[in-house]
């Protein structure tokens, strides 16, 4: 089911198909990403971080506050016993998601930057794909990743990537980019949604894909600071600013 999204994606040109859906860095900067299954196991950080009952399911390593020191990325997963098999006939893995930012100390020990209860969702439907797609570090940025595709219910299939940056007023993670790519399956419909906190610029390209080009390109200016990732809820349901 996933690789059928993926083609999917990829013959509608959605932007960095592929890039995070092994948990590696898009720019090929010097981010680590790895998976539960080939991350060293009793990492000192993760004693430090993960609580019991928890297990870690993507990791990303690499300076995020600008001080030349490491920290690390985390999203975990409670775990949850479930018989559930999802729609490809796949384990159906539930269980509530947490994202912590933190910086290696000494031993075992470490500081916590950031920690987020909600904002990685859950996978909750076993009749659509696990929405979380990745987590990676590309230019001192924090990016997370996430799918929509459903087997039954929907036509529509979207891939969403939320770029954060270190706020050291703040002294949290502020969302500096979103960009959102969908299509309907059915109609081949698409709809290309990108906005710049930074620059306050949004890009909005909507059409049908055609000889290699996505029609309707529009432009406009988006108000406001970048919202912090502690102000957002869970991620599948934040908004964007309404272009003016």
């Amino acid at each position: 089911m996933r690789s059928l999204f993926s083609m999917t994606l990829c013959l509608a040109l959605l932007s960095g198909c592929g890039e995070d859906a092994v948990m590696v860095d898009p720019a090929g900067q010097t981010t680590v990403a790895r998976t539960n299954a080939d991350a060293p196991p009793g990492g000192d950080v993760h004693e430090a971080v993960v609580p019991g009952g928890w297990e870690v399911e993507a990791e990303a390593r690499g300076d995020l506050t600008g001080d030349g020191a490491e920290e690390i990325a985390l999203v975990m997963r409670r775990i949850v016993d479930s018989d559930a098999r999802a729609a490809d006939g796949s384990p159906f893995t539930p269980g509530p998601r947490r994202l912590v930012v933190a910086r290696p100390t000494t031993g075992s020990a470490a500081d916590i930057l950031v920690t987020h209860a909600t904002f990685v969702p859950a996978w909750d439907d076993p009749l659509a794909d696990d929405p979380f797609a990745g987590l990676s570090i590309a230019r001192g940025n924090l990016v997370v990743a996430l799918v929509d595709f459903r087997s039954v219910g929907s036509w529509a299939a979207s891939r969403t990537r939320y770029t954060f940056r270190w706020d050291e007023g703040a002294r949290d993670f502020a969302l500096i980019g979103y960009d959102k790519s969908r299509i309907d399956r059915s109609t081949l419909d698409e709809e290309v949604v990108s906005v710049n906190f930074l620059s306050g610029r949004r890009k909005h390209v909507g059409g049908r894909y055609e000889e290699g080009a996505l029609l309707g390109t529009r432009w406009s200016d988006v108000d406001g600071e970048p919202p912090l990732l502690a102000d957002l809820p869970e991620a599948r349901d934040y908004r964007p600013p309404a272009a003016h």
